[in-house]
């Protein structure tokens, strides 16, 4: 189990460019949260690599991105659990 988290916190770090938090951390532990996949949404959108590809007319597209990500980093978290 305790690999198992490491493992979902090391997928978490490489996802968001490290840029993972408290709430991320959260959200991995708590996958069938219904505020997990915004909180998980939310720091993705920090990635400051992920975010360069998107110009701001794009940004609609970007959160839709931001949001998939998160629902299978969710997934991988309850994988694991």
């Amino acid at each position: 189990m305790m690999a198992d988290l490491r493992q979902a916190t090391r997928i978490l770090a490489e996802e968001t460019g490290g840029a993972f938090n408290s709430n991320a951390t959260w959200a991995m532990q708590h996958p069938d949260d219904p505020n997990a996949e915004f909180s998980l949404a939310e720091t993705i959108q920090r990635d400051r690599r992920l975010r360069a590809d998107f110009p701001k007319c794009e940004y609609p597209q970007f959160l839709a991105l931001c949001r998939d990500r998160a629902r299978k980093l969710l997934q991988l978290a309850r994988e694991v659990s």
